[in-house]
């Protein structure tokens, strides 16, 4: 009977796989890829030996998804391929959250997680892109899977792993430096607060060998990489400085309650925790159960919203930690719910996923509209500039550098502020990228239509190309 269990069981996880495997491969994004991206496969391509280096940002860049990619360049240059390693990390967060629901709860809560996180519209859309978020978010999953197993067992080699794996969440992403305090606190938590507050017991605490083999493996996990950063920079956390610095579009503090793809998941907490509610004493209960995926996930949310820029995919390493919570609650309310039932509600709930989730998907030749403002005009003028200019000329932009430097493969510089423009140094020949899309409405229209420059082209009755001619 166990043996049948097991195999129904298994039967089961890999059809969930094998569905979110085929929602976040297809459609194969091989058209115009934006911002992030092209900043990922420039840098991939640098490092494989595929191009010179016309532009990079590997001072503000964690390196560990390009790093991924250039590995597979090495053999290949195939997008497919790209995507395609980009698909199956998210297909393995979804088998690794599975585990951990299973590991902190049971089965059920386990297989709820999963189908839920497997058919997120965001988690799918994302998964679609070459972006770092999907890898960021199976480190955290990782991480948090081996602090279970060594709560468990206390084994001084998967606290090692834990410090490795922290690692690897930071060079994939530089707000996973929140892990550190996370684990910290989860390392030498105590059941009494009247310990926590005891400085000479917290002391002890923090002294204790499996702090020190924890940050061991941390600062081992991160050596290479700060020594690259001392080697070139002179410093070692100037990238992380500068990531860290290098904020965006600042963006308003419900930028993430506007987007239903990270509300959903939010809202779906909050209404577990209240549906709890039903049994006297219920909520406390469930808090202490939650005790670790909530530590994952409520601090990174808090986080992200002081952050001057905010985007919705910026949420996603959050998520699966929510979505465990909102099951093992769900799960938790519905034990005494017959099985075929169960089953049935959840084998609607993937088969809805498959007829609903394209539609948020993006098409073909378009990248996410979660994260970008993309117009096909940008790369035909990409594409225009390839095509007619060499390397001996530099484009300057204010806007969409990344994207114009990966498609035109010209030396690329970017340029903010009128003064920032008259005092650059321009060669004959050079251009200047203007749109008027652009929040950044320099240099002004009537400069660049003055005596040393003229307009080359236009595209789209928005951007316009002009050559210095002084």
């Amino acid at each position: 009977m166990t043996n049948w269990k097991e195999y129904n069981q298994t039967i089961v996880i890999l059809t969930l796989l094998i569905c979110a495997f085929c929602l976040r491969f297809f459609p194969i994004q091989t058209g115009y890829h934006y911002w992030d991206e092209s900043v990922y496969l420039q840098h991939s391509e640098i490092l494989a030996d595929e191009r010179e280096n016309n532009y990079d940002e590997f001072d503000i860049r964690p390196p560990l998804f390009f790093v991924f990619l250039a590995s597979i360049q090495i053999f290949t240059d195939s997008l497919i391929l790209f995507h395609f390693f980009v698909a199956l990390i998210s297909t393995f967060t979804v088998f690794m959250l599975y585990r951990l629901g299973r590991e902190l709860f049971n089965y059920r809560t386990g297989i709820l997680s999963a189908s839920t996180f497997a058919v997120t519209p965001i988690s799918v859309s994302i998964a679609n892109e070459l972006l770092a978020d999907s890898l960021v978010t199976l480190t955290w999953v990782i991480t948090c899977y081996l602090y279970v197993k060594f709560e468990e067992t206390e084994s001084q080699k998967i606290l090692f792993l834990i410090g490795i794996t922290t690692s690897l969440a930071i060079l994939a992403k530089f707000t996973s430096l929140l892990l550190i305090p996370i684990l910290g606190f989860l390392i030498i938590q105590e059941d009494k607060l009247s310990n926590l507050i005891n400085l000479e017991h917290l002391k002890r605490q923090l002294f204790m060998r499996r702090n020190f083999i924890f940050l061991t493996s941390l600062v081992v996990g991160l050596s290479p990489y700060l020594g690259w950063n001392m080697i070139n920079y002179g410093n070692l956390i100037h990238s992380f400085i500068n990531g860290l610095n290098a904020s965006g579009t600042p963006t308003p503090i419900t930028k993430y309650l506007e987007n239903i793809f990270v509300l959903l998941p939010i809202s779906f907490l909050g209404l577990s925790v209240l549906a709890s509610l039903k049994e006297p004493g219920a909520i406390l209960d469930k808090i202490k159960k939650l005790k670790i995926p909530l530590s994952f996930s409520i601090p990174l949310v808090i986080a992200l919203h002081i952050l001057s820029h905010k985007e919705p995919r910026y949420m996603l390493p959050a998520i699966p930690f929510l979505i465990l919570s909102i099951s093992f609650i769900i799960s938790d309310a519905t034990k005494n719910l017959n099985k075929r039932i169960f089953n049935f509600i959840l084998l609607t709930t993937i088969l809805m996923a498959f007829i609903v989730s394209p539609i948020s998907l993006p098409n073909l030749d378009e990248p996410n509209k979660l994260t970008t403002d993309w117009n096909p005009e940008y790369q035909k003028s990409a594409t225009w500039i390839k095509e007619n200019y060499g390397q001996n000329t530099t484009l300057y932009t204010s806007i969409r550098y990344p994207p114009l430097a990966y498609y035109s493969r010209l030396p690329t510089e970017k340029v903010w502020g009128e003064r920032s423009y008259k005092k650059v140094n321009m060669s004959k020949g050079d251009l200047i990228y203007y749109t008027e899309e652009s929040p950044f409405k320099h240099p002004k229209k009537s400069y660049l239509e003055g005596k040393d420059f003229k307009k080359v082209k236009e595209f789209g009755g928005f951007i316009y190309i002009y050559e210095y001619t002084g």
